[in-house]
């Protein structure tokens, strides 16, 4: 990865270029209320930091955590997701391989159009020019149907994706090799078309009973009609797509990221909803796939769809391990995200 200059302001040091540095993961706290559009306000923190002034003298901090109250002119409207947390945009690019969703995609263009004219608007702007690794595997998987895409469609969007990537960011590193990566990307799609399915059977016939209800003991009999419903498709209780059912109906409505993602209310065919929901959380699928079976080359999905990240970065997904070939994780329950659960309905996560 190339590590590119950050620029911060010091309290006691005033104007400095960071030369060295890795971003620690921000946590709920700070994503909770994120707004799109308006000028970032956060509190970023970095380890194995050097330095430098304008007048060139060196401060080692490597050994100690760095705190600075960031407040830029630009907004926040991209978010990388990765173990621990999440990272605004432009901090993402050094330390990870960049896995973007459909949305960053398909807003590469206005971005660049935005740095080219000089008027840059969003953080990630800033990390158009950077050389950075890309890989639009999820892009081209998801399809544009509404169900999986056959082989000339992941072969059409991965080229597509290419193209838009590397007009947009023409120092980027774009993999895999389009020669070799269609035949690949549908191998993986073979794979996982089995609990793709029974996870969109469920996630159908759930539809019905999912809106928020705010009392545990009116919950009760609804989660258990939904675990009868897991089930009986076979769909794992800690897996994403229950987690988006059960806190569906867990979370007030007015800060429920799942609700977001499902869109349960929406008069919409419930095939192609459950389809779009499952293509959003496969890509944190991948990214504890790229977890597991890579632990040295850290990778982020970068996306710009705040449901999704909040949905990630509140459920605290940690202790990614590989087993029997598919990766699993534990889910911190005590935080802020399932603060309106009863222990009782905590008690299936443990």
């Amino acid at each position: 990865m190339i590590l590119y200059l950050i620029h911060i302001l010091s309290d006691h040091h005033g104007p400095l270029v960071l030369e060295s540095w890795t971003p620690v993961p921000l946590l709920y706290d700070q994503l909770k209320s994120a707004k799109g559009r308006t000028p970032a306000q956060l509190t970023t923190q970095f380890t194995d930091v050097i330095a430098r002034n304008a007048n060139g003298t060196e401060y080692d901090c490597r050994g100690y955590e760095i705190k600075f109250e960031a407040q830029s002119d630009y907004s926040n409207d991209f978010f990388a997701l990765v173990q621990g947390g999440w990272l605004p945009s432009q901090l993402s690019g050094a330390h990870y391989m960049l896995l973007p969703d459909r949305n960053v995609v398909g807003r590469l263009g206005a971005r660049r159009r935005a740095l080219d004219s000089g008027k840059p608007e969003d953080l990630l702007d800033l990390l158009l020019d950077i050389a950075v690794t890309v890989n639009p595997m999820a892009y081209a998987m998801e399809g544009a149907q509404g169900h999986q895409p056959d082989e000339n469609e992941v072969g059409r969007l991965l080229e597509k994706a290419h193209s838009e990537i590397r007009r947009a960011m023409p120092n980027a590193k774009v993999l895999p090799d389009l020669v070799s990566a269609t035949k690949g990307m549908m191998n993986l799609l073979a794979d996982e078309r089995s609990s793709l399915e029974r996870e969109q059977h469920f996630l159908m016939e759930a539809f019905p009973l999912l809106r928020p209800i705010l009392s545990a003991g009116k919950r009760k009999p609804v989660i258990a009609e939904l675990r009868s419903i897991a089930e009986k498709n076979e769909v794992s209780v800690k897996s994403f797509a229950f987690l988006l059912a059960w806190l569906t109906l867990v979370l007030p409505q007015d800060k429920n990221p799942a609700f977001r993602i499902l869109k349960p209310h929406e008069h919409r065919n419930a095939s192609v909803k459950a389809y779009n929901a499952l293509s959003d959380v496969r890509l944190l699928k991948l990214l504890t796939y790229a977890i597991a079976l890579f632990p040295d080359k850290p990778t982020a999905v970068l996306t710009g769809d705040i449901g999704l990240a909040q949905f990630w970065v509140g459920l605290g997904v940690d202790q990614i391990v590989l087993k029997n070939g598919h990766p699993t994780f534990t889910i911190v329950t005590d935080g802020d995200f399932f603060s309106e659960a009863s222990e009782d309905e905590l008690k299936i996560f443990q």
